[in-house]
């Protein structure tokens, strides 16, 4: 490490989407830029999250549709799958995408250090790596740690029998059952992966309905759906206690109905995400944390001079790309650039189950709450050509719409490519356009983004196709 440059005028701990893009755009702006990472190029997202499991969740689709070819006048002789071939393919697609992120640090000349960073303090952080120590310093520093899966009282994670989402990726072989803990998106997703290669799934759930932070409808949809596959759902409950017995784990799990005990080979914790923020030296340079995250104001700025903080280590809304764009606000901001970190309405939430759902903005109860006067528009895919033709007619597209000026308050999508069509809503928010003006853009047919038009036209009691 003797050979690496020491003073820069921007460094980054953390190689994330926060944490690259953070440095990408720094080095545009003409600064120095060093990105100090622990693990690998991309963070968890690239590696060991949102990547790797999209591969896997295409796989689980794609197998669906082949037990079902014979709807599409297919013939299709003893369909199967292998396990090892999948997991194959996701680690293949992570590693692609990784070297992309090396390629784009090079292009960019961006000095990346491998280690473990820790805050100094005065602008300065310390490195820790294979190759022994080093000393950084820098007039601003960002921090893009990340975070790590949220544990569960009682339920020690041994990454064998109790695990995260980071062993689901990589089993050696499938389970024949599966208890996920957690009816968020992280759960729902391997719920809907697992339960499509034939394992026996049971999701808890603390609160009263699974995608506790969807519209109401959105989760009841899902629920409706999954529980048709053949996933059991247990909410409002909590898990008490685990032991392990002849290779299974003895789960006791407690509701309003009473105590069940449940034996599966495998318990998945997906509860949520904690921030990466012991051993980096927060305390000597002065930042501070609140509820376990870091502290920062509306230009992604930490309470101590010269440091700033962006993607999962602030808190919600934990997602991949809000970090990018607390990447773009916190590099703008130190060089002198207007910039502001978006409101949360204003972030799309995605979620790649199938039916996949996708929404943006406030849900119809918490536009209600907020004492707006509100009007909801709702239409289903089932009556449109696409999704006649392609098979997939599940879900609905529904908005929220102020009833006085029309405005977009909050969109709510479940059905087929909904992460696909969530942009258009998103753009509509930005904007701040009303119902009307999505109903009169013209929306190509056959497309599911009908479905879209058609719920605005309903805001405005002018649907046709319903």
């Amino acid at each position: 490490m003797s050979d690496v440059q020491s003073s820069f005028d921007i460094l980054v701990l953390g190689g994330g989407p926060g944490g690259y893009v953070a440095a990408i755009r720094a080095a545009q702006l003409g600064r120095s830029v060093a990105l100090v990472e622990r693990e690998a190029l991309g963070g968890v997202c690239l590696n060991w999250g949102c990547v790797p499991s999209k591969a896997l969740l295409r796989s689980a689709q794609l197998y669906q549709d082949i037990l079902r070819a014979g709807d599409f006048g297919l013939k299709v002789a003893e369909p199967g799958f292998d396990w090892s071939a999948i997991v194959k393919r996701s680690r293949q697609v992570a590693d692609r995408t990784r070297r992309g992120v090396n390629y784009l640090m090079k292009k960019n000349g961006i000095t990346v250090v491998e280690g473990r960073g820790e805050l100094l303090g005065r602008g300065k952080m310390g490195v820790k790596g294979e190759n022994g120590e080093l000393e950084l310093a820098a007039k601003d520093i960002i921090l893009a740690v990340g975070g790590h899966p949220r544990a569960v009282p009682g339920l020690e994670i041994d990454r064998t029998s109790v695990i995260t989402s980071r062993e689901a990726l990589a089993l050696p072989e499938l389970p024949r059952s599966v208890l996920i803990v957690g009816a968020g998106a992280i759960g729902i997703e391997f719920a809907y992966m697992l339960n499509s290669f034939g394992v026996t799934v049971t999701v808890v759930e603390l609160l009263e309905r699974i995608l506790p932070l969807e519209d109401e409808e959105v989760s009841e949809e899902l629920h409706r759906i999954f529980t048709k596959r053949g996933i059991k759902f247990i909410t409002g409950a909590k898990v008490t206690s685990l032991s392990r017995e002849g290779g299974l784990c003895r789960v006791t799990v407690e509701s309003a109905s009473g105590s069940t005990e449940i034996d599966t080979e495998k318990v998945l914790l997906a509860v949520g995400v904690a921030a990466n923020t012991e051993g980096i030296g927060l305390e000597a340079a002065g930042v501070e944390t609140e509820r376990g995250f870091i502290r920062v104001d509306d230009t992604c700025r930490t309470a101590a001079k010269g440091v700033s903080a962006i993607g999962d280590c602030i808190g919600a809304p934990l997602l991949a790309h809000a970090a990018s764009r607390e990447a773009l606000v916190a590099v703008d901001s130190l060089c002198g650039l207007p910039a502001l970190r978006p409101a949360p309405g204003l972030i799309p939430g995605a979620i790649y189950c199938e039916p996949q759902v996708a929404s943006i903005g406030l849900t119809e109860k918490k536009a209600e709450a907020a004492g707006f006067k509100v009007r909801v528009g709702r239409f289903p895919f089932r009556p449109l050509g696409k999704a006649l033709a392609s098979g997939n007619t599940d879900g609905f597209a529904k908005l929220v719409i102020d009833s006085g000026t029309g405005k977009l308050l909050g969109a709510h999508l479940i059905g087929p490519e909904a992460t696909e069509l969530i942009p258009e809503l998103s753009l509509a928010r930005w904007l701040d356009l009303d119902a009307a003006a999505l109903h009169r853009a013209v929306h190509p047919h056959p497309t599911f983004s009908e479905a879209v038009a058609e719920a605005a036209a309903d805001c405005l009691g002018q649907a046709i196709h319903i």
